[in-house]
């Protein structure tokens, strides 16, 4: 843990999305993602292709 104190705002901001959809209609950019495998509708390994097809478009 001690490579987060090397950042001055590591955590600085986290956004929830309760589903797929729900995250690829928004349009901010993110340097990490978690991705849930369980959530409802589209799961985390379909927003993820869904995700990499819109960035590399």
């Amino acid at each position: 843990m001690d490579i987060l104190h090397q950042y001055p705002n590591p955590l600085e901001k986290i956004d929830v999305y309760f589903s797929g959809e729900e995250f690829l209609k928004q349009t901010e950019t993110y340097d990490l993602l978690f991705l849930d495998i369980d959530m409802k509708g589209m799961d985390g390994i379909e927003t993820a292709r869904g995700f990499v097809f819109e960035t590399e478009s």
